[in-house]
């Protein structure tokens, strides 16, 4: 967004803001899946298979109501046969300066894009998160969704990108909405035929 204002002796000029993480995530995706991606063959190493295990590190941006932070994860989880895709299960905990976030996501379904090393994803996600100051401990419930490309370097390993929105619920103050654009790099275990 753009808004005018008055400058030093009167001359108007512009500041632009930031684009947010939601924005990011489409662009990212668009750039990935665009038609010069496309024109590809998938080589047949560069699949996920049923019962392989990927674990994982991801850093993230997160910003809720205004405030920005960054976040580091490590995260594990599974996938199995369904329905012409896959789905997964993965336990995952971050750390943040301000927070420490123990969060249960449930990837709801993946499919490769056009024969390509390419994964979307879209997840639903919860988990409770323990925050401490001094000897004050407190719980919030983070629960929302996720859209997310996981992209193959080969049999064993591959890069991810994922936006995130949750709502976080008990807060003291009043229930707040979180957007997280994270990256992060896994590693594939037993992923074979």
């Amino acid at each position: 967004m753009r808004r005018a204002s008055q400058g030093p002796a009167g001359v108007p000029h512009r500041d632009f803001r930031a684009p947010t993480p939601g924005s990011l995530a489409c662009a990212v995706f668009l750039t990935l899946t665009g038609p010069t991606a496309l024109a590809q063959p998938l080589h047949p190493a560069a699949r996920i298979h049923p019962g392989t295990i990927e674990v994982g590190i991801a850093g993230a941006s997160t910003t809720v109501d205004g405030s920005t932070r960054a976040d580091v994860a490590l995260r594990g989880g599974t996938f199995v046969n369904a329905g012409g895709g896959l789905a997964g299960g993965e336990l995952e905990i971050t750390y943040a300066h301000v927070a420490s976030l123990d969060v249960f996501d449930l990837e709801a379904w993946q499919r490769p894009l056009r024969e390509l090393p390419i994964y979307a994803s879209v997840s639903a996600g919860g988990g409770v998160r323990q925050e401490r100051l001094g000897s004050f401990r407190e719980a919030r419930y983070p629960l929302g969704f996720g859209l997310g490309l996981r992209m193959l370097a080969g049999e064993r390993a591959g890069a991810r990108i994922e936006y995130r929105y949750r709502r976080i619920l008990d807060d003291p103050v009043r229930d707040l909405s979180e957007h997280q654009l994270r990256v992060g790099l896994s590693l594939y275990l037993r992923n074979s035929r």
